[in-house]
């Protein structure tokens, strides 16, 4: 007997668990806008949250709670933080005994602090709670990209079954029994994210980065061992400092004229072999994920053409093997990449010797980068900044705008 899986809440994230859960079991997912409903029955997708994005075609939408609610062997809960308790109040109406109850939201009920499985527990007693916690972006999940997950509950048997329901090929879900680790650690990490991201806006250096993420994730660990807890803290969270700093800076609500997201572990690039076959495997992978969840949250949230993104490396590596089998720096050429800010995409500009050793054509300083940044985001660039001390100071000494990355 297949189990029936209600979702309740037709955001992202609710929307793109009910379409994992909808290739294992019948499931139905409730949404408030009539709109919604009809375009995830008639076209498979929710545009107004994952633009571009297909559901599964065995997902079916209502916007009747009663029905919802009423039909669920399994109740997903994806509705925010906020919202959480009265939507369980409207449920308790029609959810029958027993049946468990999975939280998907991250975060603590404003005023109370309780943890949405205590709120599962005061508003529905008798029905097993659980939560369903990860380093997960709905967008890529629903794009084909690998993920992985934990579902949380205190009940063993429960939780071994529901992993069913909710894992697939690319979706790998984790049990775990540490329900109070696996809620406040998705919840308070944001708070070392945010700091890490803040200590950059501030420029406060690389030394601080280090040890705002290192303290911070100590004292996590901290907090959540009581016996429980330390599984959570060392589980699916991620800890890549240019991560942390980029998607923490991005999700800042003031906004900050600059951030830097810095990777030291790339600096120490070893003899040509080993660079070939362990940094990229081991980094590249960072960036690219890193990146890409940059790029998508900036333009989701439509801040993508406000910000300028600017990837690159302090220099290039000779193309020539040294002594000891090692490639010196090498500061005649080496590549970055640019985009966001308004800038033209999808531009090649400039070219090197097939070896990368000298650039060919259209060479490009670092000057021409910073001038390009200002431009597009409206600074003058023969703007003067004056010290504490009266001195004015230009804030470009030469270069030329890239045109080729400009709107003319």
């Amino acid at each position: 007997m297949q189990l029936r899986a209600t979702v309740l809440g037709g955001g992202s994230w609710g929307s793109t668990v009910a379409s994992l859960v909808a290739r294992n079991t019948p499931t139905l997912i409730w949404a408030r806008n009539p709109a919604t409903v009809d375009e995830i029955n008639r076209s498979h997708s929710n545009e107004a949250y994952l633009p571009g994005a297909r559901l599964s075609q065995r997902l079916t939408a209502t916007a009747d709670f009663e029905e919802a609610v009423s039909s669920a062997d399994v109740l997903i809960v994806g509705v925010p933080a906020q919202t959480f308790r009265s939507t369980l109040v409207e449920a308790k109406k029609y959810l029958r005994p027993w049946v468990p109850v999975i939280s998907l939201a991250k975060g603590l009920e404003q005023g109370s602090r309780r943890r949405m499985t205590q709120i599962i527990d005061e508003i529905l007693p008798g029905h097993p709670p659980g939560v369903l916690s990860g380093p997960n972006l709905a967008r890529e999940i629903l794009a084909g990209s690998a993920a992985a997950s934990v579902i949380a509950m205190e009940d063993e048997t429960i939780v071994r079954h529901l992993k069913e329901i909710f894992g697939s090929g690319l979706f790998r879900v984790y049990t775990n029994t540490d329900v109070v680790g696996c809620e406040l650690g998705g919840a308070l990490k944001n708070v070392v994210a945010i700091a890490v991201g803040m200590g950059d806006g501030l420029n406060a250096g690389d030394n601080t980065r280090a040890a705002v993420i290192t303290r911070g994730l100590a004292e996590l660990t901290r907090l959540l061992d009581r016996g429980k807890g330390a599984v959570a803290a060392e589980g699916l969270w991620g800890s890549s400092a240019p991560i942390l700093a980029a998607i923490a800076a991005e999700r800042l609500q003031r906004p900050l004229l600059l951030v830097t997201a810095h990777s030291d572990e790339a600096d120490d690039l070893r003899d040509d072999i080993e660079t070939a076959s362990g940094i990229a495997p081991d980094l590249l992978p960072q960036l690219d994920s890193g990146l890409s969840t940059l790029v998508h949250d900036l333009k989701s949230r439509g801040l993508l053409r406000h910000t300028v993104i600017v990837v690159m490396g302090a220099y290039g590596r000779s193309p020539r093997i040294g002594t000891k089998n090692r490639r010196a720096p090498w500061t005649r050429s080496w590549s970055l990449l640019m985009g966001g800010g308004g800038l033209r995409g999808g531009r090649l500009v400039g070219q090197t010797t097939a070896d990368g050793a000298r650039v060919t054509t259209d060479p490009i300083s670092f000057e021409d980068v910073w001038i390009t940044v200002a431009k597009s985001m409206g600074i003058a660039v023969d703007a003067k900044h004056v010290t504490r001390s009266g001195r004015p100071i230009r804030i470009f000494n030469g270069g030329q705008p890239i045109r080729e990355l400009l709107h003319h």
